[in-house]
């Protein structure tokens, strides 16, 4: 059995409120913590932070409510047993997992993942406490795949765009109107020609929208933001011919 602490919102709140309401007299209240045990509504933690200072004796303290919330998932992965509330209200709750998933842990905690193609979704307390758990996991299952989808046909897209726009270097022509379009500001604009390109800002100001650096030079530059005037630059004459 694998146990996994599950954050619960709802009780958390619950956990702060009570713990306040009932100490009202503590300031330095901290996150409600989760807890493996059901412990009495509106208990805390003590968090001893050390010494104010160096030169002073008292101790600083933090204080965490907490509330328990967690999971306990089979060996097979197939069901888990959700635990939660507080002490004398606790709910213990058996969910099994949709046909052709399991239940497994990852760096981001629970997860429910398919076993066909490994799509994958991190169920939250309200899901697992939901009678509709398995329609929303489908649904939401369904949602990742289509969002990873795009993702993917983008990645490829953009890549291969990429690889036009390197090719298209020598003969892309850089304008001030691009480098603006980019979300550069004219003076910087300026002040990067003049700095990292020795292109003193008055030919450019006089030469207006005739004047034009070749994208190879702002490309050679590594600078990200003459690297986005030049593919915007790129777009605008890619755009034009077609």
């Amino acid at each position: 059995m694998i146990k996994l602490s599950i954050k619960d919102y709802s009780l958390a709140k619950i956990a702060c409120n009570e713990a306040s309401s009932k100490n009202k007299r503590i300031q330095n209240w901290t996150s409600a913590v989760v807890t493996f045990d059901a412990r009495d509504k509106g208990s805390f933690f003590y968090n001893n932070l050390g010494k104010y200072s160096r030169n002073c004796s008292y101790i600083k303290w933090s204080y965490s409510p907490s509330y328990m919330s967690f999971v306990e998932i089979s060996d097979c992965g197939k069901k888990l047993n959700y635990s939660y509330g507080f002490k004398n209200e606790e709910t213990f709750k058996t969910v099994l997992a949709p046909k052709g998933t399991l239940f497994q842990t990852d760096l981001f905690g629970l997860v429910v993942k398919r076993l066909s193609d490994g799509m994958d979704y991190h169920p939250s307390a309200d899901d697992l406490k939901s009678k509709r758990f398995i329609s929303i996991v489908r649904k939401k299952m369904a949602e990742n795949y289509k969002l990873r989808l795009i993702k993917k046909r983008t990645e490829k897209n953009d890549k291969h765009l990429t690889k036009l726009f390197l090719k298209d270097l020598k003969t892309t022509m850089v304008t001030l109107n691009d480098s603006r379009k980019a979300g550069n500001c004219v003076e910087g604009s300026l002040s990067f020609a003049e700095k990292r390109l020795k292109i003193p800002r008055q030919d450019i100001l006089n030469g207006g929208h005739l004047f034009k650096i070749c994208a190879e030079r702002l490309v050679k530059t590594g600078e990200s933001r003459a690297i986005s005037a030049a593919r915007i630059a790129w777009e605008r004459e890619t755009t034009i011919c077609i």
